[in-house]
């Protein structure tokens, strides 16, 4: 299986742009929230252009006064003997404030996120959405350092004829904070789009937490991120799952549809902002992409046990000191659990190699 992740690089503009790769893996409104914790903080990045699209970054993406694009090689993780997998972006529109036009997002004030899935293919928004944690779109937004996260959820769309949804978040401070879109289109994968939008205001320092960390505690809640004891590197791929108990009682977690996966995983690096995404492996419902080498090497890793559909991987291009997000949902409620990685080596120079 292919797994490709990817670093943002800001553009030159007055408004910089951070666009993140589109990860084909794979808000009535309900939040999630997870309390203050200790961790760094992180590189400032840029804030978000007025109408952005954010797509898979495998070509030099260009940035004009409209705001921002990039384009992607679909063709990438496709033999002559597999079928191209499906690609997809978002169409991003940010406003603050009554005016509706585009204005820096202020902490503490309503900030208007206004987003539309569009397929890579024919540039067209998708027409039918599956639900995805029980709703049509999902927004994650986050500090880097995870010191501050909120999940809203759009059981019901404001624009259905376009699968467009506008959400209103207040950030509770100022700095870099990553925007993580999850969506999908009828019979097609899961899709995760993380980008980075710069939020003006005071922005309180973090202390530096480092070393590792696989188990979460919370208001009754447990959960454990069943993952190899060794050291893990940069481009190597690491199979995880997890397993959840609440009150000491085991969470039985909700599908996306029939056999799809029950956790989504987000790992960003706290000190330097990287984003790496989990992807079902092959044979999950929702798998991405076609079959690859690493499909086939897949047995030979001892594979983590752990709750029913919560199994992924995972593959960091960069090194550095991750904060690990696991996202899960039963009923109305959405589940969220912190841990921390890190991932030592060198980045390869061109890139981690394809599986």
């Amino acid at each position: 299986m292919a797994i490709v992740n990817r670093t943002f690089l800001p553009f030159s503009t007055a408004l910089l742009v951070v666009l993140a790769l589109l990860v084909a893996q794979g808000c009535g409104r309900k939040n999630a929230e997870i309390a203050p914790a200790s961790a760094p903080a992180a590189a400032p990045v840029a804030a978000a252009a007025p109408e952005a699209v954010a797509a898979p970054v495998a070509a030099t993406p260009v940035a004009d006064d409209a705001g921002a694009s990039a384009e992607a090689d679909t063709a990438a993780d496709a033999g002559p003997d597999k079928p191209q997998p499906k690609r997809y972006s978002i169409a991003l529109h940010i406003s603050s404030g009554a005016d509706k036009g585009f204005k820096l997002p202020f902490a503490g004030k309503a900030t208007r996120i206004r987003v539309t899935p569009i397929r890579q293919e024919d540039g067209r928004p998708v027409q039918e959405l599956a639900p995805v944690l029980g709703a049509q779109l999902v927004l994650l937004v986050a500090r880097p350092d995870l010191s501050w996260v909120k999940v809203e959820r759009a059981e019901k769309l404001d624009e259905p004829d376009r699968s467009t949804h506008t959400f209103t978040v207040r950030f509770e401070q100022g700095g870099s904070h990553v925007l993580y879109f999850l969506f999908q289109e009828k019979d097609g994968p899961v899709t995760a789009v993380p980008t980075f939008l710069e939020v003006q205001g005071k922005s309180k320092p973090r202390g530096v937490r480092g070393g590792r960390s696989v188990r979460h505690y919370g208001k009754g809640l447990e959960v454990g991120l069943q993952i190899t004891d060794r050291d893990i590197e940069v481009c190597q791929t690491v199979p995880i799952a997890s397993i959840w108990v609440n009150k000491s009682k085991p969470i039985r977690l909700d599908p996306d549809g029939e056999g799809g996966s029950r956790v989504h995983y987000i790992a960003v690096d706290t000190t330097g902002g990287a984003v790496a995404i989990a992807l079902p492996p092959s044979g999950s419902a929702g798998t991405a992409t076609a079959g690859s080498d690493a499909d086939e090497e897949q047995g030979s890793r001892a594979d983590p046990i752990g709750d029913e559909g919560t199994q992924a991987l995972f593959r960091f291009e960069k090194p550095g000191q991750y904060g690990v997000l696991a996202i899960g949902r039963s009923g109305r409620k959405t589940w969220l659990a912190h841990f921390e990685l890190p991932v030592g080596g060198s980045a390869p120079a061109d890139g981690c190699p394809a599986d």
